[in-house]
């Protein structure tokens, strides 16, 4: 029963806070906060791709002679 509980009352809580934000958008700010600390985590592991696809254009534009 136990295991159960542990299981049942963040799932419950989620749905809770999912149905809340949706109707009401009580959590917008908080939204907003977040992003906005998570923007550099986020440039810095895209960062290898762009570099990469960066690369990748460099090395397949056609040079006139």
């Amino acid at each position: 029963m136990r295991k159960f509980l542990n299981l049942f009352i963040p799932v419950l809580v989620a749905i809770f806070l999912l149905f809340s934000d949706y109707k009401f958008s009580y959590l917008d700010s908080l939204k907003k906060s977040i992003a906005t600390l998570i923007s550099p985590v986020y440039l810095g592991i895209n960062l290898p791709s762009q570099l990469y696809s960066w690369i990748n254009e460099q090395g397949t534009k056609s040079r006139p002679y």
